[in-house]
């Protein structure tokens, strides 16, 4: 506990290198994006995978990463998972529980840029349905 640890009771030790494990080295793909999962799990997944190796999705054939983005769980969206929606100049994907606000993504091959930049200039990307 804290107040052990402030008195200087605890004692260090070695490791014992024989209980301990490895985690196995993350894929590439491991931040691939299924949008049919919650959007806070998705969101967590994003801060997790970022920067390497990102969480991604595809739009029109070519690689979306997004780069940061929240959750609104609760938020009630009567399209199917994938759907990019728009609402009060957000932009958002509908999950399998709620919606994820993108705020900024990087298209393959550009910079990162918000996603509403992205949106004003990719016009059919708002009601495109992403792959999960």
């Amino acid at each position: 506990d804290v107040a052990r640890m402030a008195g200087g009771s605890i004692t260090p030790r070695a490791q014992d290198d024989a209980q301990a494990t490895y985690a196995p080295p993350i894929a590439a793909d491991a931040g691939a994006i299924d949008w049919r999962r919650p959007a806070a799990e998705i969101d967590r997944l994003i801060r997790a995978y970022t920067p390497w190796p990102g969480a991604f999705t595809t739009f029109q054939g070519m690689r979306l990463k997004i780069v940061s983005a929240h959750a609104t769980p609760h938020f009630a969206a009567a399209d199917a998972p994938g759907k990019v929606v728009e609402a009060e100049r957000s932009v958002g994907v509908v999950t399998g529980e709620g919606v994820l606000w993108l705020e900024t993504v990087q298209l393959a091959g550009r910079k990162a840029m918000p996603a509403r930049q992205l949106a004003l200039g990719q016009r059919d990307l708002i009601g495109a349905v992403l792959p999960c």
